[in-house]
């Protein structure tokens, strides 16, 4: 799997500020510049750079759990993923700290992601390469137990420790290619399966291959198979013979002999001189049985019956075989044709061909796309609009609304205080009637009912005087109610005009943003236009048959961009999916070992791009 990230921490001009500000951990300017104001326009915290990652993404890589929270809190997308699938777990198992991945976990970011090749969690903690591991440690000094750590971690949260990526190889496969000892044996104790074996190569014959040699005692020690077969039609033992690994060799007879599957071999004794081959019937005295061999306790007799086996296998031979014929119809079978410079060229142009039709088909339907896009954000801009209008269409209807019912409210209290005022000037003449009625009593001793009569007046005139206090007062708060209806229309016009005002504010920045996307929409279309008019006017044109694709030729896989290209010291070329293949050990062409041998071929990338991608 390739690293589909070398430097993230490297800043696009175009990218959005809070990318920019992830990348280096500026909690500060994004704590400000996210606060909540309805004079701020929304902030996109999901924004996305030119790889597709968003500031979550960059937070993990650098492992920052406070800016984490932060992105988090404010709506932050924590299953979001790049270009290459990859998820913000993703970048924390890769580059961050085990920290960091478990406080992903527990915020619920997705344990079983994968990204578009298959790879898994992981797989990814178990491929990480010793450059990786080592920045790690660089950057995260306390953080010592590095890839196996997080592998537990992830383990201990239930991810599946028997998952396959697209190509066949579970985490064990993965940890013994990459050379990853502490990760096996967290997955081993884990219970993944030591002897799966895919396309016949099982994890031991892996770390052979790759002459890991501390890792085959680890495999050996926990009860690895030695004797299976992979598609080549060989052992663990022949794959280490065959690679010259002679402590491997001895670490896998040692192993096979303790456990009985070869026997100790010991020298036989001298024989007679025999005037003539020696015949079968030379040890009639010793049965011949498989299981003879494993029971016999004698060293001599166990030679025998070896030996024995061995003779009857001579014997079977079919000493008439023609060997001169067979070796003539092998060599008339493994024959190489090599392809004239005409036959290259004319094959390299019909690979160009097809791929300027596939640009000019490209280039169509993002002119559609773009077309639509237009459309589509032009309807778009056209509603937001509308709800600003309707908005301020409503907000007028309620300011006229309002100075209605302030007029009737108005209105009615000022018959309230005329209607007192009458009350009024008729209790002020009651009180003078009342005053003269008593002035004109006249005291005397002849009846009692004269005193009653007067007591009676000076009650109706207290009472009277009652009246026009409470009258006063009702007219008083008549008035002070007028005032206040006054203020709480004008304050509520108030608030509604300011409303009306921050709508069409928004409203001219939507035009404002209107004429800068078409804009972007006219120079966008018109660079694929002239893109599109290009790649019809070249010329690549052949007759011939254009069956062949800028594939790898291993495998076969369209070389397309991301796909990386890589080439051996000879200059065969492979795509990094077969490097990264963990039984890809030689070059398949030249055997050549691949370790540490192979470099990037970004010639040959770069004409890929040019004819995959658009010209950029």
């Amino acid at each position: 799997m390739r690293n589909s990230h070398p430097d993230l921490t490297r800043g696009l001009p175009g990218d959005p500020w809070i990318i920019q500000a992830a990348r280096t951990g500026d909690i500060e300017q994004i704590k400000k510049k996210l606060k909540p104001s309805i004079f701020k326009k929304h902030i996109d915290v999901n924004a996305k750079d030119e790889r597709e990652c968003t500031a979550l993404h960059y937070a993990a890589k650098i492992s920052n759990t406070q800016l984490i929270q932060l992105l988090l809190d404010r709506g932050a997308d924590i299953q979001a993923v790049d270009r290459h699938g990859w998820g913000v777990l993703h970048y924390a198992v890769r580059y961050g700290t085990e920290d960091c991945v478990e406080y992903l976990l527990q915020q619920g970011a997705d344990i079983n992601a994968e990204e578009k090749r298959g790879w898994n969690l992981l797989h990814l903690a178990a491929r990480n390469l010793q450059k990786v591991a080592r920045i790690h440690k660089e950057n995260h000094p306390k953080s010592m137990n590095g890839q196996s750590e997080k592998a537990r971690i992830l383990l201990e949260n239930g991810i599946d420790v028997h998952k396959l990526q697209n190509q066949g190889w579970n985490a064990l496969h993965l940890a013994v290619r990459y050379g990853q000892p502490d990760t096996i044996s967290t997955l081993l104790e884990y219970g993944i399966h030591i002897d799966v074996d895919n396309q016949g190569w099982t994890a031991l014959q892996l770390a052979v291959l790759n002459g890991h040699t501390d890792i085959v005692s680890i495999l050996l020690n926990k009860k690895a198979k030695t004797t299976i077969i992979n598609r080549e039609g060989k052992s663990s033992l022949d794959i280490a013979r065959e690679e010259g690994f002679d402590k491997i060799v001895a670490l896998i007879l040692e192993k096979e002999f303790k456990e009985g599957v070869l026997p100790l071999p010991s020298p036989p004794p001298t024989p007679p001189e025999p005037a003539s081959a020696p015949s079968l019937d030379m040890f009639p005295d010793v049965p011949f049985a498989d299981d003879t061999l494993e029971n016999c306790p004698n060293t001599f007799d166990r030679w025998k019956i070896r030996l024995r086996k061995d003779l009857e296998m001579v014997s079977n031979d079919d000493l008439s075989t023609d060997y001169t014929s067979l070796e003539i119809e092998e060599a008339e079978q493994v024959k190489i044709g090599w392809k004239s410079f005409e036959e290259e060229k004319k094959e390299l142009l019909a690979q160009l061909e097809r791929v300027k039709m596939r640009e000019i088909i490209r280039l169509e339907d993002e002119l559609k796309k773009l077309e639509a896009k237009r459309s589509q954000y032009l309807e778009k801009n056209e509603r937001q609009k509308q709800v600003f209008v309707n908005e301020i269409a409503s907000l007028k209807s309620i300011i006229e609304s309002s100075e209605e019912r302030m007029m009737i409210k108005y209105r009615d209290l000022k018959e309230d205080i005329t209607q007192i005022s009458v009350l009024e000037e008729n209790a002020s003449a009651e009180a003078q009637l009342l005053q003269s009625l008593l002035n004109h009593q006249i005291e005397h001793s002849f009846c009692a009912s004269t005193g009653q009569k007067r007591d009676l007046i000076k009650q109706l005139i207290d009472a009277q005087k009652l009246e026009c206090s409470e009258l006063s007062e009702a007219k008083s708060e008549k008035y002070a109610r007028l005032e206040s209806c006054q203020n709480d229309a004008k304050v509520e016009n108030e608030k509604s005009l300011l409303k009306i005002g921050i709508l069409e504010e928004e409203i001219e920045n939507l035009s404002v943003e209107k004429t800068r996307k078409l804009k972007g929409f006219d120079e966008t279309e018109m660079k694929l236009t002239k893109d599109l008019e290009k790649a019809k006017g070249e010329n690549t044109v052949l007759d011939e048959d254009e069956d062949e694709q800028l594939d790898c030729p291993v495998c076969l896989e369209s070389l397309k961009p991301p796909l990386r290209i890589f080439q051996c010291p000879e200059g065969h070329i492979l795509c990094e999916n077969c490097k990264e293949n963990p039984s890809m050990v030689h070059c398949p062409q030249c055997r050549v070992s691949l370790e540490s041998n192979c470099s990037r071929n970004r010639a040959l990338e770069e004409i890929a791009r040019n004819y995959f991608k658009a010209h950029k």
